[in-house]
């Protein structure tokens, strides 16, 4: 397997950033519905602390996957999109590398500005980037909260587009980031 993309695939390193930031955000956004639904407890305590930590594991490995694509040019686009297509895909990942950046830094300042600390594992503790401000935390908790909204409505439209490619187009737009 390739470590750099080819003009037919992906290559092992954007595959293995794919999935897992995508593990990592399906999993978060589990967790954080359920987290925010539930009275705070020594569990669920445990829960913001993973849900942070994970939240730092993935803006790491967004500004990783920006740095890649930024080093390595993507594969060509199947078929023979029109502009329109071209235009919606390239929104797409976009919007989606918006989203990995906005939940993670917005949870990071939700945190500061409510006055919890953020660690990696414990084995590394961010600094708070603001002061403790409830209107601001109260601003930064609605952003958080809707930019999950918003993607898994990503989500959801990133799979069903790949979803056509595979089924209707036939084409190998899902295969090509997949392990061989």
């Amino acid at each position: 397997m390739k470590i750099y993309n080819t003009e037919d695939s992906y290559g092992i390193i954007s595959k293995v950033i794919h999935w897992l930031v995508a593990l990592i955000i399906i999993g978060l956004i589990a967790v954080g519905l359920y987290m925010t639904g539930q009275k705070y407890s020594p569990e669920i305590g445990k829960l913001y602390w993973i849900h942070k930590s994970l939240g730092v594991l993935v803006l790491v490995l967004f500004f990783i996957r920006v740095l890649w694509k930024l080093m390595n040019k993507a594969p060509n686009i199947l078929g023979n999109p029109n502009a329109k297509e071209k235009f919606l895909a390239h929104s797409m990942h976009i919007a989606l590398l918006v989203c990995m950046f906005v939940m993670p830094a917005s949870g990071w300042l939700m945190s500061s500005s409510g006055g919890h600390s953020v660690t990696f594992f414990d084995l590394i503790k961010l600094p708070n980037l603001i002061g403790k401000s409830d209107s601001l935390h109260h601003l930064l908790e609605f952003i958080h909260e809707y930019t999950s909204y918003a993607l898994i409505g990503l989500i959801a439209v990133h799979v069903a587009a790949v979803l056509h490619h595979h089924f209707i187009k036939k084409d190998a737009t899902l295969k090509r980031m997949m392990f061989k």
